[in-house]
This record gives C-alpha cells, structure tokens and sequence, in this order.
C-alpha cells in the first residue's frame, strides 16, 4: 500500500511540473533582464518560528554579477538577520565563482542581551546545473572572533542547492 502512494505522488508530481514549464522564446533570451528578485517564507507551525530568505541579482554583463542575499528568522529564543553581498563572475556558462562580505544580527528576546553584529567573507564556486537547479560550495569565515552567541560559527564550510520553480 505504501509503494501504491509513493508511486502515485510522483506521478502527480511528474504532471503538475511538466505543467509548469515555461518556453523561453530567443528574443526572451536576448533580453534578459538586469535585476531580479526572489524570496519565500515559510511557517513553522508546531513551535512558531518563521523563515523568509530573498536573493536579489544585478548582472553587469554575461559574466559578472552583483548579489544581495537576506534571511529572516524568528526562532524560540531568537531572531536572526543575515545579509550577505557578493560578487559572481562565471568562468563558463554554468561554472562560477564569487566572494563576498556578510553581517548577522542576533536580537535575543525575553530580555536576554543581544549580542554585536557578526561580520564575515565568504567564497565558494558553484554550478547552474539547469535553469532551475544550482549547487554551491562556500566557505565562510567569522571577521569578529571575539563575539559569541548562540548562532556564531567562527569558520563554516557548506554545500548547498537551490531548486527555483
């Protein structure tokens, strides 16, 4: 019975995003626009917390471009802002590289002090696997080692992906 729902939800799935691509006509592809923005937010419903996350992009030209990412997270005991600008220049046309300055802001709630701004570079190199899908490897490293808090890392390395739809 459960191999019966696990193959139904990926047929439905298959259905709903083959009804979602889009064509992208050559003239669209010419001019492409300079900026764009993406965000969601989400709801984490048992213990209230929220997550809100946006990238904002500016290209210069085909293969420099200009990056803002934010989040916003409220947690149980407390909220963090983060914001990073970076700079990506692809050296093919999937591959890229970027480095970039960040700052994280802590605000601890129920009068618990907050802790100092958290500044940061990071670089890393990653992949436009297609349209929809990136992968990224970075490595970020904490500026201001002598602040602590609960979400202060002096030095982390990630690997992260993204799937736009």
């Amino acid at each position: 019975m459960r191999s019966f729902w696990s193959l139904s939800f990926f047929i439905i799935s298959c259905i709903f995003s083959y009804g979602q691509t889009e064509e992208v006509s050559v003239f669209a592809k010419k001019n492409e626009k300079k900026v764009s923005l993406r965000s969601w937010s989400y709801p984490s419903l048992p213990n209230g917390d929220a997550h809100s996350y946006f990238d904002l992009d500016y290209k210069l030209d085909s293969q420099l471009q200009l990056e803002l990412r934010g989040f916003y997270n409220t947690y149980i005991m407390s909220d963090v802002s983060k914001f990073d600008f970076t700079v990506k220049r692809y050296v093919d046309n999937k591959i890229y590289v970027f480095s970039g300055l960040g700052l994280a802001k802590e605000v601890a709630k129920y009068g618990i002090k907050s802790q100092e701004v958290i500044f940061n570079y990071s670089y890393g190199v990653g992949v436009d696997v297609s349209e929809s899908i990136f992968l990224e490897a970075k490595q970020e490293t904490q500026i201001n080692t002598n602040v602590q808090g609960i979400n202060t890392l002096p030095k982390i390395f990630t690997l992260s992906g993204k799937y736009k739809f």
